[in-house]
């Protein structure tokens, strides 16, 4: 019994640990990147976003991974406010137009897909 516990604290602590990759950080833009994109991908991600007006005022934390599908996944935080709202088909269209955007300017040849997340980079099922 006191080998589950200990067991359970373990899993606890380390999923608490989770990393969320490495970073790096523009004014108020901050890009975690793991599971196969490189630093340069992610200086590219960044200096593509910073360049072209999506970095505002407020922190923005965002994180780029790839898939087992060898997708660039670019997980975006939303506001904690439009969490529960669902997408409007209007917004749908601008992800994915974002997406091909970012797959011809920046991730050359590489499938991305745009997807809002919660605050732990969870994804939001909004359609």
């Amino acid at each position: 019994m006191r080998l589950f516990f200990v067991a359970l604290l373990f899993l606890t602590l380390s999923a608490c640990g989770a990393s969320l990759g490495d970073r790096i950080d523009s004014k108020n833009l901050h890009v975690y990147y793991m599971d196969g994109v490189s630093a340069q991908e992610a200086v590219d991600f960044a200096t593509y976003w910073r360049d072209n007006g999506f970095v505002g005022d407020q922190k923005q934390t965002i994180q780029l991974i790839r898939n087992e599908y060898k997708e660039l996944i670019v997980k975006l935080i939303e506001d904690k406010k439009f969490e529960q709202s669902r997408l409007s088909l209007d917004e749908q269209a601008m992800l994915s137009k974002l997406a091909r955007t970012l797959e011809k300017e920046v991730f050359t040849a590489t499938k991305v897909r745009v997807v809002p997340c919660d605050n732990t980079f969870r994804p939001l099922v909004k359609q």
